[in-house]
This record gives structure tokens, C-alpha cells and sequence, in this order.
């Protein structure tokens, strides 16, 4: 599989409501990075970027790794003809969130979490997603550099 044939997969399981099992972001070019998320006994959740991968190559070793999504919640950003969906994965506690266009639907990047639980609510500060799980974590996400994310504790 090459890297077009990888994007158009993508492109066509993003229409269906799927995306590939992938701790991390995966972008419309075929370029991914991948996310670790480790969570500590006092509730700190630490993400750590493991370093850049291929969906080419990834699809290849893994062609069945797809998860089902359902979408939660969504807003579309001002003047950018884009959107922000939110939601879960068929695992249970996938959590994705992603930017596509508006208009079309083309899918810009998806970032997916088999650790995050769904997320459920979303808001936009400036360039930063807010998104909030079904256990009130607060994630946010650039959304120019999805990479660049934290994530708070539960809200007391």
C-alpha cells in the first residue's frame, strides 16, 4: 500500500465512521505521530509524542485495526470552514477528536485514545480545542498542532 492509497482509506473509513486504532494523530497527508498516555497513581494523566510513523506502513501490518466511532458532540469554527467532532470508539474507552471541513467532510486529522474514555462536551479557546470526557477530564488540543495537547484532572 502507498501513502495515496493509505489517505484514500482513511478518507473513506473517516465517511463511514471509522479510523485506525492509533494512540495518536493521524493526518490527512498519511504522516501519523504517536501519543503515549500514562496515567499515575495520583490521577496526572502525561502524554509523550513516541515519534513520527506512516498510515502506509501502519495499514500494511494492521489492516484490520479499525475502531467504530460515534459522535458526541461538534462545533464548527468561526470564518475557517471547519468543524470539530468529538465522540467515542467501539473499545470502550476510545476517546477521539477530530477537524474536518465543513462543507465536504474531508478529514484534516483525527486524534484517537484507547485511554481517554469518550469525549462528551466541546468548546474552542482561540486556537485550543476543549474537549471533556464522560469522566470530566479536560483535554486540550491545538488545533494547529494537534500533537500539542494536556490533559486536567476531574473536576472536584
Amino acid at each position: 500500500m502507498n501513502d495515496q492509497e493509505a489517505v484514500t482509506l482513511l478518507q473513506a473509513q473517516w465517511a463511514n465512521e471509522f479510523c485506525p486504532i492509533v494512540n495518536g494523530v493521524i493526518f490527512d497527508s498519511g504522516h501519523m505521530e504517536r501519543l503515549s498516555i500514562d496515567r499515575s497513581e495520583n490521577g496526572m494523566v502525561v502524554i509523550e509524542k513516541l515519534g513520527p510513523a506512516n498510515l502506509a506502513d501502519f495499514l500494511q501490518n494492521n489492516a484490520d485495526a479499525f475502531s467504530a466511532l460515534t459522535e458526541f458532540c461538534a462545533i464548527e469554527v468561526p470564518g475557517r470552514n471547519v468543524r470539530i467532532s468529538a465522540g467515542g470508539g467501539s473499545g470502550g474507552g476510545d476517546g477521539y477528536v477530530a477537524v474536518s471541513d465543513s462543507k465536504t467532510n474531508y478529514l484534516h486529522w483525527i486524534a484517537f485514545f484507547d485511554d481517554s474514555n469518550e469525549f462528551e462536551r466541546l468548546g474552542l479557546r482561540e486556537l485550543t480545542i476543549i474537549a471533556e470526557t464522560n469522566l470530566r477530564e479536560t483535554w486540550e488540543i491545538s488545533l494547529e498542532d494537534p500533537t500539542d495537547c494536556m490533559v486536567y484532572g476531574q473536576e472536584a
